[in-house]
């Protein structure tokens, strides 16, 4: 269990910096469409998600 986090973590990490990037480039040139909108609150959702069950799966490794 404990080696499949880091991996989440990694995963997280870059998805965040790539946003953070493109926010930057973006918001100088245009309004965000809707779509891109939608598709990033989903892509935030998915982060809180994992964080939530990896967080799971720490204090379920301590506990054993």
């Amino acid at each position: 269990m404990r080696r499949i986090l880091p991996l989440f973590w990694c995963r997280e990490v870059r998805v965040d910096e790539q946003y953070r990037i493109e926010d930057s480039r973006r918001s100088g040139r245009r309004k965000r469409s809707r779509r891109e909108k939608r598709k990033k609150e989903k892509e935030i959702k998915i982060g809180e998600g994992i964080r939530r069950l990896s967080s799971l799966l720490r204090s379920n490794g301590e506990e054993e």
